[in-house]
């Protein structure tokens, strides 16, 4: 068999799907998206966010990237914007004050991601984006 024939092209092509078509497809990459740094917390800081306000200094091996603002479009946009910050995992998911079992926690830290965006830009910035003000 030739190197060059049919059969051997789509097997060449590590990134093709739908094989075992004439002309096997090709899937097309996506551009990567350049996120943000966060502007609450450095990413390279190993501090649970809210163990810092309770006065708390562990470090942690372990951290969950939280976006404040989370579900499908605002998790995005919390991308954009840097609004996102480093938790423990008690404080992320498991323990009793954790954001997403807690709703004060979580308001507590919308209006602190809040309170951040707006060193930069405006309210009504802030609630055409994200569609509510938190403070």
């Amino acid at each position: 068999m030739e190197k060059n024939s049919y059969a051997n092209r789509g097997a060449k092509r590590k990134s093709s799907y739908k094989t075992g078509l004439a002309f096997p497809k090709i899937r097309p990459k996506k551009p990567r998206k350049r996120h943000a740094k966060s502007i609450l917390q450095p990413k390279e800081d190993r501090h649970c966010f809210l163990c810092l306000q309770e006065g708390n200094d562990q470090i942690y091996e372990v951290l969950h990237e939280h976006h404040v603002f989370y579900g499908t479009a605002n998790r995005q946009k919390s991308e954009e914007y840097g609004l996102k910050v480093n938790l423990c995992l008690s404080h992320h998911e498991t323990g009793e004050h954790a954001v997403h079992k807690d709703r004060k926690t979580d308001l507590r830290l919308k209006r602190l991601a809040q309170y951040a965006f707006e060193q930069t830009y405006t309210r009504e910035e802030f609630r055409n984006i994200f569609g509510r003000s938190y403070l």
